[in-house]
């Protein structure tokens, strides 16, 4: 079967010319007798190179429509996650400063204010505010969130719901661990809730004192007689009492008698003077002294004559008459004097 034959053939099964391929395949598998000519070998070589022109092209093409495929996945894919990651809240608690400052064991931690802006900012920009007024609350000014009442009340309420606080700020010691926090309740704020471990450091060294370091420094003394004893002290050391009032001060440190006991109380503003400059009050602010030392009182060995004696003269100034009547009885005796030694002790603890 010749070239010419075998195509008839093909057209009429396949009602079709026969491709390239097909007509190589025939031609190796000897399905006609084949005498190439120089036309037909030029025409073989233009479909060979055409079939690889476009394996070849269209191969590429291919690879360029995956390439831009998975370019435009990438793209999609970073825009996605850079949504993600922006609309997820945000962490300020790096960027609150904590300070500490006074004496060991009474230090304060205070929160610094820079923090603030950058909070205030987050808010903004979660409830509509404009990239340059964002900008401009970064910087400290806030002046321009009033513009937009509806705007600035949403942004209030994301404020008020975020708390910022320390576990402990005063009466604080170096080494003491405490911890910062920042806690929101609704699930749309975009700060994000938080905790810091923190070591206190910095703090002054302090110096320690008992309250009977102060009377050491400071006495108290019981003068008087016995059962008519007072107390003498520094009141703007000391009280009688924890209460301000005067009266049972007063009350409390008179008429004392030998083995009677008085507390006594270190004054609040005394101890938070000294407290200012670094000494720190170990133990309790109150002791109770026990009276002693007391003198008798004086005894003398004619009272009873000095008494009748006085007596007599009252009833001769008062004496009865046909218009008035007196009656003259003794109440009390008192003894008045000079130069009289009373006692003086000095209370220890």
């Amino acid at each position: 079967m010749t070239k010419e034959e075998w195509k008839q053939a093909f057209r009429q099964m396949n009602g079709r010319e026969p491709s390239v391929e097909e007509f190589l395949k025939a031609k190796e598998n000897g399905e006609f007798e084949f005498e190439e000519t120089l036309e037909d070998k030029t025409e073989n070589i233009s479909k060979l190179d055409a079939v690889s022109l476009k394996q070849r092209f269209g191969g590429k093409n291919k690879q360029y429509i995956i390439l831009a495929g998975s370019i435009v996945f990438i793209i999609v894919l970073i825009i996605g996650v850079f949504s993600f990651v922006n609309s997820r809240p945000k962490n300020i608690i790096t960027n609150i400063d904590v300070k500490y400052s006074g004496y060991n064991k009474l230090g304060i931690a205070v929160l610094s204010e820079n923090y603030k802006n950058e909070m205030e900012a987050i808010i903004a920009k979660k409830v509509g505010y404009s990239s340059s007024d964002v900008d401009a609350v970064k910087k400290g000014n806030d002046d321009v969130l009033t513009a937009n009442i509806t705007k600035m009340a949403q942004l209030t309420k994301y404020l008020d719901d975020t708390v910022v606080k320390l576990s402990k700020d005063n009466n604080l010691s170096n080494g003491d661990k405490i911890t910062l926090s920042v806690t929101t309740s609704l699930k749309d704020n975009p700060i994000k809730s938080a905790k810091k471990a923190l070591t206190v450091s910095g703090l002054e060294k302090s110096t320690v004192y008992k309250i009977s370091d102060i009377i050491k420094k400071y006495p108290i003394k019981v003068i008087g007689y016995n059962h008519f004893g007072s107390l003498t002290y520094n009141d703007e050391i000391f009280n009688l009492s924890q209460t301000t009032d005067s009266y049972l001060a007063d009350e409390g440190g008179k008429n004392l008698t030998n083995g009677d006991s008085v507390k006594m109380y270190l004054s609040n503003s005394y101890v938070a003077a000294l407290a200012k400059k670094g000494f720190i009050l170990s133990g309790k602010g109150d002791t109770t002294i026990k009276v002693s030392g007391l003198l008798d009182s004086p005894k003398i060995s004619n009272l009873n004559d000095l008494l009748s004696q006085i007596d007599t003269v009252v009833r001769s100034d008062k004496k009865s008459d046909d218009y008035d009547t007196y009656t003259i009885t003794r109440q009390e005796s008192y003894f008045i004097g000079e130069n009289i030694q009373d006692s003086n002790s000095e209370v220890f603890l």
